[in-house]
């Protein structure tokens, strides 16, 4: 069942009260990240014998598996996958820097300096 009054920013406050009380719900949806901080908390099921009964958790990308499952033990059980977070870049930009675009972190902040030098 939905947790009652618990819309928008009041789910929050309204599952920690639940847990504190010692009324859990039975399973709940949330970003992963919100899940590794409950986690921690240290409220959430060990599911792994769940997530690898049948091979799942071999199909899951490692960036996910980190907050899926912190110190090796899963704790959530992913429905669906996506990225909110993406970074773009002007492919113009780049080559007017006589750079190519990045394709890791290191390499994205390494850019930053050479843009800037080529007054980009």
């Amino acid at each position: 069942a939905a947790i009652g009054g618990a819309n928008g920013v009041n789910a929050e406050q309204s599952l920690r009260a639940r847990i504190v009380a010692g009324n859990p719900p039975g399973a709940m949806q949330m970003l992963g990240y919100d899940a590794s901080t409950w986690a921690k908390e240290g409220v959430l099921r060990d599911l792994t014998d769940l997530e690898t009964a049948n091979g799942g958790a071999d199909l899951i990308p490692p960036d996910y598996k980190r907050l899926a499952a912190p110190d090796g033990k899963w704790v959530e059980v992913p429905i669906n996958l996506h990225r909110s977070n993406w970074i773009w870049a002007n492919k113009k930009a780049f080559d007017a820097a006589g750079i190519g675009i990045p394709k890791t972190w290191d390499e994205l902040i390494a850019s930053g300096e050479k843009l800037r030098k080529a007054g980009i």
